[in-house]
């Protein structure tokens, strides 16, 4: 398995920023919660607070693929 990395870039000012790293993963889902809030396979993070998600700083870390993309096709509506 590979590692996923997100990154996230704000198009007005071209700045970027990491906010989510973790193994394994391949094409995690990502989905828009609202303009604050991003969920990306497993985690949920809120980027205007700075939230970021790092696999090798999980205590609760445990070695399983989370959600991917390829596991719904086409993508439900997280409500």
């Amino acid at each position: 398995m590979d590692t996923a990395r997100g990154e996230l870039i704000n198009v007005q000012t071209n700045r970027k920023r990491n906010i989510y790293w973790n193994y394994p993963d391949a094409d995690p889902y990502i989905v828009w919660i609202d303009n604050d809030t991003i969920k990306i396979g497993n985690q949920t993070l809120n980027v205007n607070k700075g939230e970021t998600y790092d696999w090798r700083d999980d205590d609760e870390w445990e070695r399983e693929l989370p959600r991917q993309l390829s596991d719904q096709y086409p993508p439900k509506v997280i409500e």
